[in-house]
């Protein structure tokens, strides 16, 4: 048979063989077309041109293989093994086998770009798949990139297996073969295997395959299997593939150690005895790859759950008792240095809603029988209250999750334990712009007069502004002693303010309005928290200021009955203007002058206030006319 030529079956189906695809054992490999255009794939048994002179006979051997072979295969029916369609006789008497067409296998794959990982993936695949061969079927014994085919979600399909057919004339028909894929191990190249169907050869087929994507390019031999100057090659091509795909460094020289220690067995010249050499149990071959696989990105796979050192069911530890729990973990691969995983212990106090900082921790780690390591945690004595302890773990330079488990426990007070005092703490103030409710202590049009004081206050109805704000003593009160705030992250935006004063509509021109009066409360500057005020004034109200002295000041101040309910931190007493009061209680202005026994002091004393109010006409006029009314008074006395 050759390409052109047209079989067809008894029912007339003819299939129009395109191209050669391979040459195997017993058979040719062609791609065929059928009339609807649909391409599959035929096995044809070798003819006796395809044998040297003499050695006609071996064709019968071979068309005995495929017709047991194609009736053992539809027997068997798994999705591991690539079997065919059809089977029929052709008109001239040769059997044909039919298999679908499957573009992607695993030459091609290894002719494209793979990465460590996706090679080290699909070699583990393809163990899986010869670990699922139906019993009859004790190895593959064939297994070469051109008969391992990538299905769908990641999916290996083998074909060509070595049948017990096979196997009886393996030794005969291999005398006669004339191509042998690099993957074959050298006992097949050298004709001196008797038996394919043995784990040694898969495996080396297996590991051949990987070396090949791992040494791309290179084009190695492995005829005297790793020698020195193919360790040194293969290692350097191993760490230029780890520095380019796998971040986690820590583990770069061990993962290359591993796998070229693997390979160096795997690929043993000799077979015997396993070890050192070749791997002779699947199963022993697939736990190694795997091995070197987790090493990749190695993580806590297991975290068990939390035991407390109490009895079971049992939850309450005493103030006088040392708090201690276990937990087991499970990673892989299986770590033994400790130092390569990462613990953390987290310790919530249930009761005040707070997270516990500066406690005792102490903790050793055991190898458990499993191969699991159980950590012992110790907390030493803790107050009594409701607690959760929750542990996380993780591998050291690895991207993998992080592991967690947690567990609520309870301390009870033990006979004669005494609480400890703790410092009270006010709430920090939080500095968040959304959020803050601003005083306006002036005329709030402009939005650059408003303040940025964070401290909740109190809005006032009255016509006058009569706020009174007393200083904080401790200002740090507001901060706990571990919380600061920090002042250059917090950048406040103009915002509209929370209170806003509207002032009553009076035609008042703006140089006769009620002055504010700042009063300190002491001479001494009190500390603040703050580095500037955090209170703004415009241009206009400052210059409208008039500031008063406390030594200046009369016994029987008028700001004495005004309201000091609302405190201001900053050290000040906002008090409205003398004017306004007199509106409001014109009757004060005499209270202050009757413990005068001066009279000339008292003439003084009356002026000056004259002075103060006169800026008011309405005002000014109140106080003419009680002058007159005192001066007649005074005049009638005398006569």
């Amino acid at each position: 048979m050759k390409a052109g030529d047209i079989i067809s079956d008894k029912h007339g189906l003819q299939y129009e063989l395109k191209s050669l695809l391979g040459k195997g054992l017993w058979s040719n490999t062609f791609l065929a077309r059928a009339p609807d255009g649909i391409q599959w794939v035929l096995k044809i048994p070798l003819s006796a041109s395809d044998f040297p002179s003499g050695q006609e006979s071996q064709a019968l051997k071979c068309r005995q293989i495929a017709l047991k072979y194609g009736e053992m295969l539809k027997k068997i029916k798994t999705q591991d093994i690539l079997c065919p369609q059809n089977i029929f006789i052709s008109n001239s008497d040769i059997p044909i086998l039919v298999f679908k067409h499957h573009t992607k296998n695993l030459e091609q794959k290894l002719r494209q770009r793979l990465s460590f990982q996706e090679l080290l993936g699909i070699c583990i695949r393809i163990v899986d798949a010869l670990d699922a061969l139906p019993l009859p079927l004790r190895a593959h014994g064939n297994l070469h990139p051109r008969n391992i085919f990538l299905m769908d979600r990641d999916r290996i399909v083998l074909s060509d297996p070595a049948t017990p057919i096979i196997t009886e004339h393996y030794d005969e028909l291999n005398q006669f073969r004339r191509q042998y894929d690099p993957c074959f191990p050298p006992e097949v190249h050298h004709k001196k295997l008797k038996d394919p169907t043995n784990t040694i050869t898969d495996t080396y087929c297996v590991a051949a395959i990987l070396f090949r994507g791992l040494t791309k390019g290179l084009r190695l031999s492995l005829a005297e299997g790793i020698n020195k100057d193919i360790r040194s090659q293969l290692h350097e091509s191993i760490m230029t593939l780890l520095h380019q795909e796998v971040p986690n460094t820590l583990f770069h020289d061990r993962l290359c150690s591993q796998l070229i220690q693997f390979l160096n067995r795997a690929l043993s010249v000799k077979v015997s005895p396993s070890p050192p050499y070749r791997f002779a149990s699947l199963n022993t071959f697939q736990t190694r790859l795997g091995n070197i696989y987790d090493l990749i990105e190695p993580s806590v796979t297991y975290v068990g759950q939390i035991i407390l050192a109490r009895s079971p069911g049992d939850i309450v530890f005493q103030t006088s008792d040392p708090v201690q729990f276990s937990c087991t973990i499970e990673c892989t691969p299986k770590l033994d240095d400790i130092d390569e995983i990462a613990c953390g212990v987290r310790l919530l106090d249930r009761t005040h809603n707070e997270r516990i900082k500066g406690y005792e921790l102490g903790y050793s780690v055991h190898s458990h029988p499993s191969g699991r390591l159980r950590f012992d945690f110790s907390l030493g004595t803790l107050d009594a209250a409701l607690y959760t302890v929750k542990v996380a773990f993780k591998i050291r330079g690895s991207s993998a999750e992080v592991r967690t488990m947690e567990k609520d426990f309870e301390v009870e007070p033990a006979d004669g334990w005494v609480p400890p005092t703790k410092e009270r703490r006010s709430p920090p103030i939080i500095l968040t712009p959304d959020t803050t409710q601003l005083q306006v202590l002036i005329d709030a049009q402009d939005d650059d007069d408003s303040s940025d004081i964070t401290e909740d206050i109190t809005e006032s109805v009255l016509d006058t502004p009569p706020l009174a704000l007393v200083s904080n003593s401790d200002p740090e009160s507001y901060f706990p002693s571990d919380e600061r705030i920090d002042e250059e992250s917090w950048n406040p935006q103009n915002e509209e303010p929370v209170i806003k004063i509207i002032p009553e509509a009076e035609t008042i021109t703006p140089k006769e309005e009620p002055k504010l009066i700042i009063r300190p409360v002491s001479p001494e500057v009190e500390p603040s928290s703050y580095e500037e005020p955090s209170y703004t004034f415009s241009m206009q109200n400052i210059n409208d200021i008039e500031v008063r002295s406390p030594e200046k000041e009369l016994e029987e101040d008028i700001s004495e009955q005004e309201d000091h309910s609302i405190s201001n931190p900053f050290g000040t007493t906002w008090e409205a203007s003398q004017s306004r009061i007199s509106e409001d209680i014109p009757n004060t202005i005499w209270e202050s002058s009757e413990e005068e026994d001066d009279e000339g002091d008292f003439v003084d004393q009356f002026k000056n206030k004259i002075i103060n109010i006169k800026q008011e006409p309405y005002y000014f006029f109140v106080a003419i006319s009680v002058l007159v009314i005192i001066v007649l008074v005074f005049i009638t006395i005398n006569i």
